[in-house]
């Protein structure tokens, strides 16, 4: 039975063959220029018809080599994680903006364009608006925003999302032993957003809903409403800072005041967090 042999095998052996004779002439060529004598009792390299044959093949195959050089680095520049990242966020419209999927964080409230508008046009007339950040948006609804509110710049907030073992029970537990007898007390963390590195004056997040659940109780509509709020707090400066939210659902009372409402259109809500109430 003959065995199959691959074509890069048989490139391998063929620069096995010919890396020696490459390594001598590259030496030759390099090496400082000897006197008359040496030149003269040097005897001429013979080549044998094998070598030569060596040599055309590798010719040939020179193209080649450089075409598969090129190919390779093209591809590890394109799927290389900053390049990917922006091409997923460009090209996939039913993905959502950070790596893994939490069907928990999917909010699949429709949202009226119109009513962003109104609620965004109430808040500072569109004037004031130089960075606005953007949390837990689909890149369809990531385009609409940057026609809606242009020649500013928009970001897209990255949130990790909570670990699958937090739950409304272990944040609010019904019994707590506090004197600890049967175990330590671990308080469940919940990540932040990470710093845009900007001032915002602008944060629009969309909250999901439990569908059949009970959304009061839904961990990540709490996790979102937390970082937004953390994050609002950590901007200094004698300035008003605007949350809209997307939700079927009014947003936590006791996190975002009735007195901070400015507008509300369908589900949209919107708030201006005032300077001196940006304390968490």
């Amino acid at each position: 039975m003959s065995e199959w042999v691959d074509s890069k095998d048989i490139l391998k052996l063929k620069s096995i063959r010919i890396l020696p004779k490459i390594l001598a002439d590259l030496y030759r060529r390099r090496s400082p220029k000897s006197n008359a004598k040496d030149v003269e009792n040097e005897k001429p390299i013979q080549l044998s018809i094998q070598d030569k044959s060596s040599r055309c093949n590798f010719s040939f195959l020179k193209p080649f080599v450089l075409l598969m050089t090129i190919c390779d680095t093209y591809v590890t520049l394109l799927y290389s994680p900053k390049v990917y990242n922006n091409n997923h966020l460009s090209s996939s419209s039913s993905r959502w903006i950070w790596g893994g999927l939490d069907r928990g964080y999917i909010s699949n409230v429709d949202i009226n364009w119109g009513d962003i508008l109104q609620i965004t046009a109430k808040l500072t007339g569109k004037k004031e608006f130089q960075e606005v950040g953007l949390l837990n948006f689909n890149n369809n609804e990531l385009d609409h925003w940057e026609q809606l509110i242009p020649n500013v710049t928009h970001v897209v907030l990255e949130l990790e999302y909570a670990a699958k073992n937090v739950t409304w029970e272990s944040l609010y537990p019904e019994w707590i032993d506090e004197e600890e007898e049967t175990e330590v007390l671990v308080c469940p963390s919940l990540p932040s957003l990470r710093s845009p590195g900007i001032r915002l004056n602008l944060i629009a997040v969309k909250l999901p809903h439990a569908n059949g659940g009970n959304w009061s109780r839904d961990v990540a509509r709490l996790h979102l409403q937390l970082a937004v709020a953390r994050l609002t707090t950590s901007f200094k400066g004698n300035y008003p800072l605007y949350v809209p939210f997307v939700t079927n659902f009014f947003p936590i009372p006791n996190l975002f005041t009735c007195r901070e409402l400015v507008g509300h259109e369908g589900n949209v809500f919107g708030r201006k967090t005032p300077p001196s109430t940006r304390i968490l």
